[in-house]
């Protein structure tokens, strides 16, 4: 079973590179592209990756728009990005850029960002981008003197030679909030109506401006406040944000992405996308725990997918071939050294369900459900063998990768036609330890997943 921010970045970047520039280099009257919209779970150094992927059919996605010349364009991945465009996201949407350069910005849910001039690295000038509203998480890479990238709000201009810091800015019938927070390396802050100051990593300035003439920014009283930055703050800040980018362009238009993502439960996201012709995507992604272990490899081709997880004591190895809703699953359990043989299968409300069965009729059965507000809600259900009831967990993870829920209950019931019908019940309690199974527990939601059958499938 899929861990949930590599299964949100397996789901959303399939269709990454699609429209990314095949043969753009051969354009030489046209304006090139400067960047591309990616999703914020993206790619590791090329032998971070264990497999090879191949073909990668094209899947929609809108999760913003970009403002080009007048017109309003969905940013869907893979979308070339030219100075002068304007990137906005609604309130449930994050996306990012990656540039040429390999330096990224990922726009946050309800901000907007205008990339008012970028033309490094094909010329060496200095790079400016706007944000207008909302937040923006930068990483920019080592600059020459004279090609500064500088980010302009309102209030002032951060300047910076290469580092990784969120711009944050707000205004109100009171005035602008601007809130300027460095994750990694060094950044100048030049307030319009204040003293220049430098923001060194771990640290976050915050200022205020006081102000009712928006049109032509006259102000009051600037007020500024500096703090220290805690390992928890700055963990939030770099998680699902684009950094650490890599991007070439061949001269046949073959294009390639590469990344990592540093998620909020200390996971960490790798993975590798190429797009050649405006036809072909190959992509592998690869999950690292906290140790450093792989738990997760998913390699997408043409003809299906393949992935490896580990979940708990449970290592899961399924296969999936496009077009199709049935695939094969294998599960081993560590502990008990039983394996399991049986179907996984896609339901068209998008539940991935994976029941396997061990030569004694034992019995595992997960379901994993992406929630509409990005937040997955997974299950694993054992049974004995031939039993009608089994133990369930239940796990309800948040978009950004934290578990809010996490409980086991007996709630699996065979019915009359010979699916399991699972009952999985979560509470808001933070990240908790399993409880023993037929302990009390408190229910907040109830949702009903009917399992496919598969009592004939052969071990």
């Amino acid at each position: 079973m899929m861990h949930p921010v590599q299964r949100h970045a397996y789901r959303n970047l399939i269709a990454l590179l699609i429209l990314a520039c095949a043969g753009a280099t051969c354009r030489a009257n046209e304006p090139q592209p400067i960047g591309y919209v990616v999703d914020t779970v993206l790619v590791s150094d090329e032998d971070d990756v264990a497999e090879n992927a191949g073909e990668v059919a094209d899947e929609p996605a809108n999760i913003a728009y970009l403002v080009r010349n007048g017109e309003k364009l969905a940013a869907v991945e893979g979308t070339e990005v030219f100075s002068g465009d304007v990137l906005s996201t609604d309130p449930d949407s994050t996306i990012g850029i990656a540039f040429l350069d390999n330096s990224a910005v990922t726009v946050r849910p309800g901000s907007t960002v205008r990339i008012v001039d970028y033309a490094y690295p094909a010329r060496r000038t200095p790079t400016y981008v706007s944000v207008e509203a909302g937040r923006a998480y930068f990483s920019v890479s080592p600059r020459p003197d004279d090609s500064h990238f500088f980010v302009q709000m309102d209030t002032g201009v951060v300047e910076v030679k290469g580092t990784k810091f969120e711009v944050f800015h707000t205004k109100d019938s009171n005035g602008y909030t601007t809130t300027v927070a460095v994750t990694k390396g060094t950044v100048t802050l030049k307030p319009k109506n204040s003293n220049t100051m430098d923001i060194y990593s771990g640290t976050q300035m915050v200022m205020t401006v006081v102000s009712q003439n928006f049109a032509n920014f006259t102000s009051g009283d600037t007020t500024i406040n500096q703090k220290n930055l805690t390992k928890s703050e700055i963990k939030v800040l770099e998680a699902i944000a684009i950094s650490d980018i890599e991007v070439t362009v061949s001269k046949k238009g073959k294009v390639k992405i590469k990344s990592v993502n540093k998620n909020i439960d200390g996971t960490k996201t790798y993975i590798k996308m190429t797009e050649f012709q405006n036809k072909v995507v190959k992509i592998t992604t690869v999950i690292t725990n906290s140790l450093g272990k792989v738990i997760s490899v998913v390699s997408e081709s043409k003809s299906g997918t393949k992935s490896k997880e580990t979940d708990g004591s449970l290592y899961i190895k399924s296969v999936l071939k496009a077009g199709q809703t049935l695939g094969k699953v294998t599960i081993k359990d560590k502990d008990t050294k039983v394996r399991y043989k049986g179907v996984l299968t896609m339901l068209a409300d998008g539940t991935q369900v994976e029941d396997a069965k061990s030569k004694n009729g034992a019995r595992i059965v997960m379901t994993e459900k992406v929630n509409a507000d990005g937040s997955v809600t997974k299950t694993v259900v054992k049974f004995a063998p031939n039993a009608t009831q089994g133990t369930q967990l239940t796990k309800i993870i948040s978009k950004n990768g934290a578990t809010n829920s996490y409980i086991e209950i007996v709630s699996s019931t065979l019915l009359a036609n010979g699916d399991f019908a699972t009952i999985s019940g979560s509470f808001s309690a933070g990240a908790t330890a399993p409880l023993p199974p037929g302990a009390p527990h408190v229910y907040t939601t109830t949702t009903t997943v009917l399992v496919p059958d598969t009592t004939s499938v052969s071990p």
